[in-house]
């Protein structure tokens, strides 16, 4: 047991910079599986979280590397370690690398693995402004695309899933519920497709001039979910009606002296 003043962070009062690392390195036992390099990098991501207070750090192979000395061979190695230990998940971005620190909750308290099928509905529903989407078969969803114009009414080119299937072949980014992507060519061109927050993240870039950061996406999708959660968003998901509207319009036989041309 130490001895000295009975603070829970001995550099709270010190003008020492420092950041802070998980109890369970040491308590579970989790730092006698960890080789050299996964240490190397759950340091250096740790560091980068602290330093700009979030809890997914966006950086590129060439910025690890030169912080940690890790090979460039035994990066992926390092990854993989970090994330089979529960401690770091990580996917491929455009930029570089996402690290996603597993803190248990996320934001307000929010731990964006458990949201629900439905909840995941209302998001993209509110999100798209389409209460016409359609339902297939396989617990996903079918919406217009809020990223490329079409003419055609009918038009579902954006798809999302609402269940974690883990029919994915171990892709990065493509597990999990909330996983979506575009099928319209110049949406495929573009990598359109991600999770939530890079959908929120390429929205919120399409309404504004200045770069929107992955951190300032992540605060908005947690707002939106712990909002919905509190009772504070009403997002109406119930289509039976307005589908039985629908199917009873396409139907009708309109006077050939009413009808338009």
């Amino acid at each position: 047991m130490g001895r000295g003043v009975g603070v829970s962070n001995i550099f709270m009062y010190s003008k020492t910079p420092h950041f802070q690392i998980h109890q369970s390195l040491f308590k579970d036992g989790l730092k006698r599986k960890m080789k050299p390099n996964a240490t190397d990098l759950y340091l250096f991501v740790m560091y980068e979280a602290q330093r700009y207070s979030t809890s997914i750090v966006s950086t590129t192979t060439a910025k690890v590397l030169d912080a940690t000395g890790i090979s460039e061979s035994r990066f992926a190695e390092a990854r993989e370690q970090l994330e089979e230990l529960g401690l770091v998940r990580w996917e491929r971005d455009k930029d570089g690398w996402l690290f996603y620190i597993d803190v248990g909750v996320t934001w307000k308290g929010l731990d964006f693995d458990t949201f629900t099928p439905d909840e995941v509905k209302k998001y993209f529903v509110d999100r798209t402004k389409d209460d016409k989407y359609t339902e297939d078969g396989n617990n996903g969803l079918w919406m217009r695309c809020p990223f490329h114009f079409t003419s055609k009414e009918r038009q579902r080119s954006l798809s999302v899933k609402l269940i974690d299937d883990e029919n994915t072949k171990g892709k990065k980014g493509q597990r999990g519920i909330g996983v979506w992507r575009c099928n319209n060519r110049q949406c495929k061109d573009k990598g359109r497709s991600g999770r939530l927050v890079d959908f929120e993240q390429q929205l919120m870039a399409e309404n504004s001039v200045k770069r929107v950061t992955i951190e300032a996406a992540h605060r908005s999708v947690a707002n939106f979910f712990a909002s919905l959660r509190a009772g504070k968003l009403d997002v109406d998901v119930d289509k039976s009606f307005r589908d039985e509207v629908q199917v009873m319009l396409d139907g009708m036989e309109y006077d050939e002296e009413f009808s338009t041309p």
